[in-house]
């Protein structure tokens, strides 16, 4: 077999490394026979991959002919594949000094000292092969690429973030396996993936299961037993994974591959949390499943978009990430592709941080530290479109893979999954005070209890968040059945209106005055609702009034609209509106001031053309009550 043949069958086996050169150089290679009988049989045992048996043959080569290149380029390639990534280099040392205008030695030199973290090395490696005039065109562009790499990854070692990764501790890691860890908007319930091993099958091999568990915080910020999540979402014979956490806690979104009624190789169910316990899972159909990949849901703190990474028809590379946005109807729209944030390869684990602005991510394409690295974007404050990408920067991301994160509601603690000695056997679960430069806007939360005013019982009641500045809603949940509680993210600057209400009950009205802001203070609301009886009030929080005018503020509307519709609702009530003023004025000035404002609203109501005159009457009262 002629030399030329040679070099293309190792080709073959030498991915991205450094192979022979063209036909002209290799036949005025003067090779030593024996040498080449070696090198010979050294390809046989490559094709096999038995590594040990090819650096044994090539070592011979070497020892018959001192400048047989190609043995030396083959013995560094198989002590790589035996991970002796010292000897390879050695190798490659050792030849350089042999033939140092020889181009592959550089290059395959510049890559075992990426491996090593070797970076200044390794650039000045690839810069001397580039520089070659006759080196391939296909290893330069490779070349330049690790150059960039290099560079990078010196600039993100000189300028390290501050990282003290704590493990969650025994109480949630195991030898088993935990990843994917998401909390509520108080950071006080966790829930997460875990991989279960389960007995052998006939064919000798071992059997896992992927299972979804959650564990509560103590007061001294410890975690409990975690503990399977009760209901219907654990299956027998199904992984469940990748969750998201609805913004209330009222349902969680997760992956499960190859179910029976799936639509593709993986797709996103939902479960709701009913009575204490999580529902049967429903797969959420198209358009946001497909035929191809649908994994690793996250969804936005108002419950409208959904993001999630996907292979389906539309990707850029081999996993994109991708939005889905739900209609009025509740349904989800199309998904749309983001573009900005995929490359050629895979991108995924988006994450989107309650603050609506700041998405993080997984990709191994973009420039990083190796392997798989964390990103972040955030939203043009203009366009309102994710902006060129930024790396979350060294030791956060390492050579080896980080695939996803979570970020707490008040901006400070980030939560991973890692293998990093120290823990329990396999991916624990890890959290960190997250570097101040990359952390995204804090948000607050809030927290509380919808009862009956006079029986004390717990209520189930559908609420709303409004912003008041733009009349937009940006919460809608309800309380649970058996507790009455409720818990959901505020956004920061903004101002809100909370409306709770209730069949059979008056309808509750409160302010949340979110200016200025202090992501330390969750807002804490008992909300008691009053039977709806003769004689029982209602204080409207959330109707404004240009200064010392009558005039009705814009943002005063989606009161007044909640308002007429409990009137509709409730046909058998009627009621009196009582209006008035603070003390700045005299008190015949402000009664009168305080009449004029009960009359405005009075005509607003009438004037929505469903409720008749008669159930209404108004009233001023100035500055009393």
């Amino acid at each position: 077999m002629t030399l030329k043949k040679i070099s293309f069958f190792l080709s073959l086996f030498i991915a991205l490394s450094f192979v022979l050169k063209g036909q002209d150089d290799q036949q005025k290679t003067q090779v030593n026979p024996e040498a080449r009988q070696y090198y010979y049989e050294a390809n046989k045992y490559q094709a096999q991959r038995a590594y040990k048996k090819v650096a044994t043959l090539a070592k011979k080569a070497i020892k018959a002919d001192s400048s047989f290149k190609e043995a030396y380029m083959l013995l560094g390639t198989a002590f790589n594949k035996r991970n002796k990534l010292k000897k390879e280099k050695s190798v490659y040392q050792n030849l350089i000094k042999k033939q140092p205008e020889y181009p592959g030695s550089y290059y395959n030199l510049g890559k075992v000292h990426m491996q090593l973290k070797n970076y200044d090395k390794a650039k000045q490696k690839f810069q001397k092969f580039v520089n070659f005039p006759n080196a391939p065109n296909q290893y330069k562009e490779y070349a330049e690429k690790n150059i960039k790499k290099a560079k990078f990854r010196l600039k993100a070692m000189q300028n390290p973030l501050p990282f003290d990764p704590k493990n969650a501790g025994g109480n949630i890691n195991t030898s088993a396996g935990e990843y994917w860890p998401v909390l509520t908007a108080d950071a006080n319930t966790l829930f997460f993936t875990r991989k279960i091993i389960e007995d052998s099958t006939s064919f000798g091999m071992r059997r896992f299961n992927e299972d979804i568990f959650y564990s509560k915080k103590n007061q001294d910020g410890t975690w409990r037993k975690a503990q399977h999540a009760e209901g219907h979402v654990n299956s027998k014979n199904y992984n469940e994974g990748a969750i998201t956490l609805s913004p209330d806690g009222n349902y969680i979104l997760f992956t499960g591959c190859q179910w029976p009624d799936g639509l593709g190789r993986c797709d996103i169910y939902l479960s709701k949390y009913k009575n204490g316990t999580w529902t049967e899972p429903e797969n959420l159909g198209r358009p946001l499943n497909s035929s191809a990949k649908e994994t690793q849901p996250s969804i936005s703190y108002d419950g409208r978009t959904l993001y999630f990474a996907s292979d389906r028809k539309g990707t850029t590379g081999k996993l994109d990430i991708w939005k889905s946005k739900r209609k009025p109807n509740g349904e989800w729209g199309e998904p749309e592709n983001l573009r900005v944030i995929n490359t050629s390869g895979v991108d995924q684990s988006p994450f989107i941080h309650p603050d609506n602005q700041t998405l993080y991510f997984s990709s191994k394409k973009r420039l990083g530290m190796g392997g798989t690295d964390l990103f972040y974007t955030k939203k043009d404050s203009v366009t309102s479109k994710f902006k060129e990408p930024k790396n979350l920067g060294y030791p956060i991301n390492t050579q080896d893979n980080e695939i996803s994160i979570f970020i707490t509601a008040d901006a400070t603690t980030a939560f991973v999954a890692s293998k990093m000695e120290g823990g329990y056997g396999n991916y624990d679960i890890y959290h960190f005070k997250l570097p101040e430069k990359i952390r995204p806007k804090p948000i607050t939360y809030l927290k509380g209890k919808v009862y009956n005013a006079v029986t004390k019982e717990p209520l189930k009641a559908d609420f709303e968040l409004l912003n008041l500045k733009t009349n937009e809603l940006a919460v809608k949940s309800h309380s649970a059945a058996k507790s009455g509680q409720f818990l959901v993210p505020v956004q920061s600057d903004h101002n809100y209106a909370l409306n709770v209400n209730k069949a059979g009950f008056m309808f509750f009205s409160d302010h949340l005055p979110v200016k200025p802001y202090d992501s330390t203070k969750p807002y804490i609301r008992d909300i008691p609702l009053q039977p709806i009886q003769k004689g029982k009030k209602v204080v409207l929080r959330n109707i404004f009034f240009e200064l010392d005018s009558y005039k009705l503020k814009g943002k005063s509307k989606t009161e007044l609209q909640k308002l007429a519709k409990f009137l509709s609702n409730n046909p058998g009530v009627s009621i009196e509106i009582r209006g008035h003023t603070d003390y700045q004025g005299s008190k015949n000035y402000n009664r009168k001031l305080s009449k004029k404002r009960a009359k405005e609203v009075y005509h607003y109501l009438i004037n929505q053309g469903s409720i008749k005159a008669d159930r209404l009457t108004y009233k001023g009262y100035g500055e009393k009550e």
